[in-house]
């Protein structure tokens, strides 16, 4: 019974954490995506011009 009152009490701030450490995971491998960007093959290119 506490631990229904626990939840009940605590449930918006729980989910409020939990979709910011998804929130912050995601944007920080977007974020190094972005500002290190692997080089494009030189086959890949000229595949994309081909088309």
């Amino acid at each position: 019974m506490k631990l229904r009152n626990f939840i009940k009490k605590h449930i918006y701030s729980i989910t409020t954490f939990a979709l910011t450490m998804v929130a912050t995971g995601l944007s920080s491998r977007i974020c190094y995506f972005v500002l290190y960007q692997p080089e494009v093959p030189a086959n890949l290119k000229d595949f994309s011009r081909n088309r």
